[in-house]
């Protein structure tokens, strides 16, 4: 379990300083794509918000569209955390399912929003998790500001809340629903205005705010495109998907097509 004792306004700055070891960034190669699906798929297996499945990936429609990014922490070459960023599109966001109307709230406003999905981290990972998840998550909001989203938001569970909401300042945007999409466990709806978050952050949390907000982030990558889209097909092919379930992912609208 990560300890949120790292994030106290009375821990010193030097203890979120950067591990050397540790690579951020966005996925760029299909093996990088392989390890956090499997690792999401993991995850929710271990948790029972998934089946088993044959292709060991958790992967959707979502993941295929072309601002869809999904960023990494990397030691050596294993994959070892990651977090998805799936800006709004004509087909939505996932979790749409059940906070459609919350979410058409906020378009209805001209807001452009984005879910936060998939989070996942290796189960040999300890003493620097909490560390690399605020990295990672400095990491998709600076990406985040310079493609212009307003609100990140995301479904999470019941139990996580308060860490959501106390740590990194997200707001209620949905009641508690069960979502079918992880075999009916529950979810809350959470958002984050990302144009209000840095001044209130700086408020809560001085030394968060300047790790978050301040420090050069060691990344200087660009991706210009979504490697998925590349890459998806000769991942599904490798892993003996049918050609049918194939066309699935690249021409119907299904917003719960999952593997």
């Amino acid at each position: 379990m990560i300890t949120l004792d790292i994030l106290d306004d009375d821990v010193p700055a030097k203890s979120l300083v950067s591990a050397e070891d540790i690579e951020f960034k966005i996925v760029d190669t299909l093996d990088e794509l392989e390890q956090s699906y499997n690792l999401i798929y993991k995850a929710y297996v271990t948790r029972g918000y998934v089946k088993p499945h044959h292709s060991e990936m958790r992967i959707g429609i979502y993941n295929l569209l072309p601002d869809t990014r999904t960023f990494i922490a990397k030691k050596d070459d294993l994959v070892i955390m990651t977090l998805t960023l799936i800006p709004d599109s004509p087909l939505g966001l996932p979790m749409d399912e059940i906070y459609n109307i919350e979410m058409d709230f906020l378009r209805y406003h001209g807001r452009k929003a984005a879910e936060l999905s998939g989070l996942a981290v290796h189960e040999d990972l300890s003493g620097k998790g909490m560390f690399i998840f605020l990295a990672l998550v400095k990491l998709v909001y600076f990406h985040a500001r310079s493609a212009g989203i307003d609100d990140f938001c995301i479904a999470v569970h019941p139990k996580h809340e308060s860490f959501y909401e106390n740590v990194l300042l997200f707001e209620h945007l949905g009641d508690e629903k069960l979502y079918s999409c992880v075999r009916n466990s529950p979810a809350l709806g959470k958002r984050l205005n990302l144009h209000t978050f840095e001044k209130r952050l700086s408020r809560r949390n001085r030394h968060l705010y300047r790790f978050v907000c301040e420090q050069e982030h060691p990344f200087s990558q660009t991706i210009s495109k979504n490697i998925v889209i590349d890459e998806a097909l000769s991942c599904f092919l490798r892993k003996g998907w049918p050609m049918e379930k194939i066309r699935q992912f690249y021409h119907l609208p299904d917003k719960r097509l999952y593997c």
